[in-house]
């Protein structure tokens, strides 16, 4: 009557390759963490409010936050692939 619904081999299968996809998307999202933090310059007229002229510089709120928003991006732009 009971039935052996249980495989060994399918679940290390499947555990090997959901530790893969778990590697692979984790260095995707550092990978996009540290090109925004090192290499990821954003310009000063880049999405700046029109209260402040472009001749300003942003201050590091501004740049910070627009930081933030572009990782949040790229976290759901890596997520969704």
């Amino acid at each position: 009557m009971g039935r052996n619904l249980f495989s060994v081999p399918i679940f290390f299968i499947v555990f090997r390759e959901t530790l893969e996809a778990a590697i692979i998307v984790s260095v995707l999202l550092g990978l996009a963490e540290q090109i925004v933090y090192d290499h990821g310059r954003i310009s000063p007229t880049t999405n700046i409010s029109d209260e402040t002229s472009s001749a300003e510089a942003p201050s590091s709120e501004d740049v910070a936050i627009q930081r933030k928003r572009l990782i949040r991006k790229l976290r759901l732009q890596v997520e969704a692939e």
